[in-house]
C-alpha cells in the first residue's frame, strides 16, 4: 500500500518513494493505520542530559510505558510512584496546565519533577515511535540524496508551530534499505545549546513492526556528533496493540 503524504514545492518522485521504502522497512501503511499502542519496559536510562536534569534526584526514570504515537499519547505505569500513572496526551501531563513546554522552556536550567519528565518523555517517545510514518505529515524542507554513503538518503522536514517534538525543523538519515538510523534536532526544552544526533541501534521486530532496543544521542555541532553520548536508553518492546484484533 502507497501512502502519498502532502504535496510541497521541493517534492519529487525520490522523496515519494523514500517514503513508501521506509514506511514498508518500518512495518508498512497498513499496520500503522491500525496501530493502536507500544507497551515497552525500560531497562535503563543515563548520560549527562538526565543526569542535569535531576535523574534520581528530583525524579526516577520509568518502568514501564505504553505509547499511543498515532494519538500523540503515553501512560507511563506506576509513575512516579507505584499507585500513581502520569499520563501525556497531546502536550498536556495529567491535569497540568496546557502549556506545559513553555513553562520548561522559560527554566531550561531547573531541575526536572515528575511531572516536567513526563512531558519530555511523551513528546519525545509519541514523536520516535510515530517515525517514519508521520513524516507524512510534515513539510518536506530538503530531501538530498548520497549515493554510495552509508545514510544516502538525507530528509530535512519542517513541523506546525503547535507541533510536540523537538524543534520545528529536523533532519533525518535512513539507510539504503529505508530504516531510520541518524535523527538531528535542536531540544529546545533543554536549551539553546542542546543540538543532537539521536542514533537508533538493534531493532527488533514485533508484530510486523520495526522497533529501535538502543538509543543514543550525542552532541552535534552542524553534522559533526561528539563521540561520547549524553543521553542514552535502553528500551524492551512487550506488546503492540492493532485495532480489530
Amino acid at each position: 500500500m502507497s501512502y502519498h503524504p502532502p504535496v510541497t514545492s521541493i517534492e519529487t518522485a525520490a522523496t515519494r518513494a523514500l517514503l513508501d521504502r521506509a514506511a514498508a522497512r518500518h512495518g508498512g501503511w497498513d499496520r500503522w493505520q491500525r496501530l493502536e499502542s507500544i507497551t515497552l519496559r525500560v531497562e535503563s536510562l543515563g548520560g549527562a542530559i538526565p543526569r542535569l536534569k535531576g535523574l534520581y534526584r528530583s525524579f526516577s526514570p520509568p518502568s514501564l510505558l505504553t505509547v499511543e504515537p498515532r494519538r500523540r499519547r503515553l501512560v507511563l505505569h506506576g509513575y512516579p510512584t507505584p499507585e500513581r500513572e502520569l499520563v501525556f496526551d497531546r502536550g498536556r501531563v495529567g491535569d497540568g496546565p496546557l502549556d506545559h513546554r513553555a513553562r520548561l522552556m522559560a527554566h531550561p536550567r531547573a531541575r526536572w519533577s515528575p511531572e516536567d519528565a513526563t512531558y519530555f518523555f511523551g513528546y519525545a517517545m509519541t514523536h520516535y515511535l510515530g517515525l517514519p510514518f508521520s513524516l507524512a505529515e510534515a513539510e518536506i524542507v530538503e530531501h538530498r540524496q548520497r549515493p554510495g554513503h552509508p545514510r544516502p538518503d538525507r530528509l530535512t522536514v519542517r513541523y506546525a508551530p503547535d507541533a510536540h517534538t523537538h524543534c520545528g525543523l529536523e533532519r533525518f538519515h535512513f539507510d539504503a534499505t529505508g530504516l531510520l538510523v541518524r535523527h538531528d534536532y535542536h531540544a529546545e526544552v533543554l536549551g539553546p545549546g542542546a543540538h543532537g544526533a539521536h542514533w537508533s541501534r538493534d531493532y527488533v521486530e514485533l508484530d510486523g513492526l520495526m522497533i529501535a532496543q538502543r538509543r543514543e544521542v550525542y552532541l552535534r555541532i552542524g553534522d559533526w556528533a561528539s563521540p561520547l553520548p549524553v543521553l542514552h536508553a535502553r528500551l524492551a518492546p512487550l506488546s503492540v496493540a492493532y485495532a480489530g484484533a
